[in-house]
């Protein structure tokens, strides 16, 4: 078989060699991935906000929604037992009720967004059951001493109780 070509070369000098980079081995490519995740990173971040706005935005309309029913359902709990006794602690436990079923349906950041609006309006609900339960207990009251002041009026008008006997009662 014939030589192709030959192999023998005479070099003289020194051997020339190119440097070796981190961009030769590939960090040229880690480098953009990593600022490729840098930019999902932010891009999942702002659509992470926008949600949480969406959600207390969505929130906001439901809790005026809820204060509306909160407000008829004292009212009605007003009309159905006015004076029985311990009418206040009733409207906190069914406000509480109320509040802990509206809260279980909106986000935690939504309920943090909330929390100042949501303290100022039960304070407003219980501070109204309290001023009605007062307001009735004084108008039970009055009645009753209507009614004994009659009473004892009717004894010592038709001579069954002296002056002296009815104010010692």
């Amino acid at each position: 078989m014939p030589k192709l070509f030959s192999a023998a070369a005479n070099v003289t000098g020194q051997i020339q060699s190119r440097g070796a980079t981190p961009n030769t081995f590939g960090a040229d490519i880690g480098a953009a991935v990593a600022g490729f995740g840098g930019d999902v990173t932010a891009v999942g971040k702002v659509l992470n906000e926008r949600s949480d706005r969406r959600s207390i935005t969505d929130a906001r309309a439901k809790f005026a929604d809820f204060k509306i029913q909160s407000t008829q359902n004292s009212i009605q709990r007003q009309a159905d037992d006015p004076l029985s006794g311990g009418y206040f602690d009733r409207e906190r436990d069914a406000y509480d009720d109320e509040v802990s079923n509206f809260i279980s349906g909106i986000s935690p950041v939504a309920r943090d967004a909330l929390a100042a609006e949501m303290g100022t309006h039960k304070a407003a609900t219980l501070t109204g059951a309290l001023r009605f339960q007062a307001q009735e207990t004084i108008k039970a009251d009055t009645a009753a001493l209507s009614t004994i002041s009659t009473s004892l009026n009717a004894d010592v008008f038709g001579g069954n109780t002296t002056v002296q006997e009815a104010i010692n009662l």
